[in-house]
């Protein structure tokens, strides 16, 4: 997730310069990159300087596919969890200041264990989907009889109960997805 984040923090610049709409373009631009061809996490931790073979490589996915797992975090944690997510990361604290911290090396699990602490929620289905598996979950829909009903479709067919938001009529609906399946 490290490359993940210095791709995701583009976009995140461009929030803060230009907008939202922005933000989005550049997240949009993003998708159309990721290859889906093999996981983020091989199951073993690569130090700097080593890499994987070409068979098992993720390629580009670590930027692209990292920043998009990091943008759907961000949506379903909010933005306080997040950030203190992120600092829990870097620094293996939530006070971070001037002697009192130091940048540190952390493993997605690490950053999987911030994210269930901060949030006091697991998240382990989540990045197993994201992380473990080459392609990126597909919403299918399907309309009949008035109603519209959504499903998660993954590799293997892991649990992804991700709530999805739905637009009816003039609002919003977050629309829960027990077991990755959920109807409006």
């Amino acid at each position: 997730l490290h490359e993940g984040f210095a791709m995701y923090m583009q976009p995140l610049y461009l929030e803060w310069l230009r907008g939202r709409m922005y933000y989005d373009a550049e997240m949009l631009r993003q998708r159309g990159l990721i290859a889906g061809k093999f996981p983020m996490v091989s199951g073993h931790s690569r130090p700097n300087g080593t890499s994987e073979s070409e068979a098992t490589d993720p390629g580009t996915d670590v930027y692209y596919k990292g920043a998009w797992i990091l943008h759907t975090l961000r949506h379903q944690t909010g933005d306080r969890a997040f950030r203190a997510s992120m600092r829990m990361l870097v620094y293996g604290r939530l006070d971070p200041k001037p002697g009192n911290s130091k940048p540190r090396y952390a493993t997605s699990k690490d950053y999987v264990d911030a994210v269930n602490r901060i949030t006091g929620k697991d998240w382990g289905w989540f990045f197993d989907v994201y992380l473990h598996s080459a392609v990126m979950p597909r919403l299918d829909v399907e309309r009949a009889g008035g109603k519209l009903k959504l499903r998660w479709t993954t590799d293997g067919d892991r649990p992804f109960p991700l709530p999805v938001e739905v637009r009816v009529g003039e609002r919003r609906v977050r629309v829960p997805m027990v077991n990755g399946r959920g109807e409006v």
